[in-house]
């Protein structure tokens, strides 16, 4: 069972008969923006722009992430306590549902290296891929003659974009 069922509807429901979990779910996103597809969360976050309450008794405050917090709420419990709330969208500070899915830490990196790998705007040709390939010198003077970020450039370099 969803822990915040009760948040469907949340138009015009006093706070009084809000569940718990939908209370928090609602000050969440209160405190959101919509920016572009991405609801950004804009309350505390911690130095990797994850967005964190804190919440308890005074002498036993816990920390919650609110992504994870808004993924639990709209898709359900994780099925074990080692998947992790992944962002769709890249944005750590993003709380839209549709962007939130559980997933493992390998699916995590494979998603950002897919997504690195499928940029918009895209730059390169598999003529310039077989130049970055031929270069010498670092990533970051490589990414620099193309334009591309040091990342990237690596990406290329070591065959995890443009296989």
């Amino acid at each position: 069972m969803l822990i915040c069922q009760s948040v469907i509807g949340l138009g015009g429901t006093g706070e009084q008969t809000l569940g718990f979990f939908a209370l928090y779910l609602k000050r969440i996103f209160d405190k959101s923006e919509k920016q572009g597809d991405c609801l950004v969360y804009g309350g505390v976050r911690d130095r990797d722009g994850y967005g964190v309450i804190t919440t308890g008794p005074r002498k036993a405050r816990i920390r919650i992430s609110v992504h994870r917090y808004v993924c639990t709420c709209f898709h359900g419990e994780p099925e074990n306590s080692k998947l992790f709330a992944l962002h769709s969208c890249d944005n750590p500070s993003c709380v839209n549902p549709d962007h939130l899915s559980w997933g493992t830490h390998q699916e995590n990196r494979r998603q950002a290296r897919d997504r690195l790998c499928n940029l918009k705007g895209q730059k390169l040709t598999p003529e310039l891929v077989r130049q970055i390939r031929a270069e010498k010198g670092s990533n970051a003077e490589v990414a620099k003659k193309y334009g591309i970020s040091r990342s990237h450039a690596g990406a290329v370099r070591r065959g995890t974009c443009w296989k």
